[in-house]
């Protein structure tokens, strides 16, 4: 059982940002809601509630002081963590469980903890429900990319394999474009005489006009993907000053999200495999 603690405990303190292994793949994390009640020594008593557990309840947090918990059960079926409550005033232990609504597809991580007063006895208890569900999300977000990425790379080993590079560059591309469903997929190849990338094969909207298109030394998404030697993901391109519009001027089509990958020959940078959409954050 924990230490003691102060009779009136601390409202809850703000989650800090979710952290992640790429922040160039990282989607945006919307806030989590925190749900905290703080029971009295018969784990029954509400002392006081959270603000997200009254936006949870539709109702002012102030207004549970001195009602049961067993209240704010019967207000809100979907509201998390019964049985542990249960379990802690049974118990006077610790309990931590997950919970999963169907109805709102979220996840609840719950903690009832008891505390113990100057006698010993349980004294107050405290509950946390904590929203998993942006967690998740992201997660999922990141896992995904990681596929795609992971799909991208593993294109090279199939172009060096065969005599008919164009051939296979368009099957891998038209795969690669069935496979995510986005506008556009293209493979652009470093000119060694003058630094330049060429487009040497797309798939997609407007093939003809891309395919053969320069872009000059560090020029664009790709240009700078060469330079920096790293995948690349761009949400939004509007926002990113790389971005170059001149393909999408001559195509028609406004493109909103790119990643693109280096392709690499014996340690060597040779060009960039590229993927477009035209929705903002396509690719997490």
């Amino acid at each position: 059982m924990p230490k003691d603690m102060p009779h009136d405990l601390p409202g809850p303190k703000a989650s800090g940002p979710v952290l992640t292994a790429n922040e160039q793949m990282s989607p945006p994390t919307p806030p989590a809601r925190c749900l905290v009640i703080h029971l009295d020594g018969d784990g029954l008593t509400i002392r006081s509630a959270s603000r997200d557990v009254g936006q949870e309840l539709g109702i002012e947090p102030a207004s549970l002081i001195g009602q049961e918990i067993s209240s704010v059960f019967r207000q809100s079926s979907a509201f998390p963590g019964a049985d542990a409550v249960r379990q802690a005033q049974q118990t006077g232990e610790v309990q931590q469980t997950t919970e999963s609504s169907a109805a709102e597809e979220t996840e609840w991580y719950v903690t009832v903890e008891p505390f113990p007063g100057a006698d010993g006895r349980v004294a107050a208890f405290l509950y946390t429900a904590r929203d998993m569900t942006p967690v998740r999300r992201v997660e999922q977000e990141l896992h995904r990319s990681d596929r795609e990425l992971s799909i991208l790379n593993q294109a090279y080993p199939a172009l060096s394999a065969s005599l008919d590079l164009d051939q296979v560059l368009t099957t891998i591309l038209e795969e690669a474009q069935h496979l995510i469903q986005v506008v556009g997929c293209s493979v652009w190849l470093r000119d060694a005489e003058t630094g330049e990338l060429v487009c040497r094969q797309a798939a997609g909207v407007k093939k003809e006009v891309i395919r053969d298109w320069r872009l000059a030394p560090g020029q664009g998404i790709a240009g700078w993907v060469v330079r920096k030697g790293e995948p690349v993901i761009v949400p939004d391109t509007l926002t990113d000053e790389h971005y170059f519009q001149g393909v999408d001027n001559q195509t028609g089509t406004a493109v909103r999200s790119i990643m693109a990958v280096p392709l690499r020959a014996k340690h060597e940078i040779i060009g960039v495999l590229q993927v477009v959409d035209s929705e903002t954050g396509r690719f997490g």
